[in-house]
C-alpha cells in the first residue's frame, strides 16, 4: 500500500510539476499563439494517465486516488476545474493520443 501511494504522489507531483511549468511560459508570454487567446478564467485541465499493460477493470483502482491526489492540490482546486482520466494502452492508441 505505500508503494502505490508514493507512486500516485509522484505521479501527481509531475502533473503539478508540468501544470507550473506551463503557467510559468504563459505569464511570460513563452506560449504558441493558440494558447494565447484561452480564457483561463474558464478553463478545466485533464490530465490523462496512460498506464501501460494495465487491464481497463484495474484503472479504476488507479484512477479515484488519483483525482483525489490533484483535487487536493490548492491552486488546481480553487483556480480550476480539473478532472483526471485514466486509460491503458490500448485504450489511447483507440483515441490516437499514442501511436502503435
Amino acid at each position: 500500500m505505500v508503494h502505490f501511494r508514493e507512486y500516485i504522489n509522484d505521479i501527481r507531483e509531475k502533473f503539478e510539476n508540468s501544470l507550473d511549468f506551463y503557467v510559468n511560459m504563459a505569464l511570460k508570454g513563452e506560449v504558441p499563439d493558440l494558447f494565447k487567446n484561452i480564457d483561463y478564467r474558464n478553463l478545466e485541465i485533464i490530465f490523462i494517465l496512460v498506464i501501460k499493460e494495465q487491464k481497463k477493470e484495474w484503472l479504476g483502482n488507479v484512477k479515484d486516488p488519483m483525482e483525489m491526489a490533484v483535487r487536493s492540490v490548492i491552486r488546481t482546486n480553487k483556480i480550476w476545474k480539473c478532472k483526471v482520466i485514466v486509460i491503458n494502452e490500448e485504450i489511447a492508441k483507440k483515441r490516437k493520443l499514442i501511436e502503435g
